[in-house]
């Protein structure tokens, strides 16, 4: 288990009616106390947007004492990721992501004082349609709270295909894989596992927020 007071992933997605798809993965995770020099934090969430075809949003932040960099990622993987993809207690690109998943995006944010958004720097993708956002990509100004947002925005080639990626969606957040890694004081602790997003009536976005014994949804 992790060192954190709490997780939250919200999930947004939208159909357009000319065939944009419109995804935004959201995560956040709160500490206990405030991160201190050479301490990290990653998370990430997997969607599924086909039944062959998923999507993890992976964020990791590292903390010189001062300024905060935020690395925004993207991986796809052609069957279900699963816990075992993960080694226990390890940071999530050098003991899980990094085999078996195909990288979309990495997005290096410039180093940022804690409270302010961070700034898109260095971009390596081979997928265009995942977009760094402006807002969103920040270290609380307590040094305690990490909050992330990635965004994909395609449109596709018929609405049909944007219409079943959306069903996939839904479908496959009762099923959410998602993870936390943290590196506190040199201690490494991961939790990786699968979540139920609960899928509101009224509104494409899906919740999960989780404590250090509870996990529960909420819309």
């Amino acid at each position: 288990t992790t060192a954190t007071t709490s997780t939250k992933t919200t999930v947004d997605f939208t159909t357009g009616f000319d065939g944009t798809t419109e995804v935004i993965v959201t995560q956040e995770v709160v500490m206990p106390t405030a991160l201190a020099a050479s301490d990290a934090i990653e998370m990430f969430t997997c969607i599924k947007r086909a039944s062959n075809d998923y999507s993890c949003a992976l964020t990791a932040l590292t903390f010189d004492g001062t300024l905060h960099t935020i690395t925004n990622s993207a991986y796809t993987k052609t069957t279900a990721p699963a816990s075992g993809d993960f080694s226990s207690n390890s940071s999530f690109t050098s003991g899980g992501l990094s085999s078996g998943y195909t990288k979309a995006l990495r997005k290096a944010g410039v180093a940022t004082a804690k409270g302010s958004d961070a700034a898109a720097g260095t971009v390596a993708q081979s997928d265009a349609a995942y977009v760094w956002q402006t807002t969103g990509n920040s270290l609380s100004a307590d040094g305690k709270t990490l909050t992330s947002t990635i965004k994909y925005s395609k449109v596709q080639n018929a609405v049909a295909i944007s219409a079943t990626m959306h069903a996939s969606i839904k479908t496959g957040a009762a099923t959410t894989l998602t993870g936390t890694y943290t590196k506190v004081s040199s201690a490494e602790l991961s939790t990786v596992e699968t979540v139920a997003l609960a899928v509101p009536t009224t509104a494409d976005s899906v919740t999960i927020s989780t404590s250090a014994t509870t996990a529960t949804g909420e819309t």
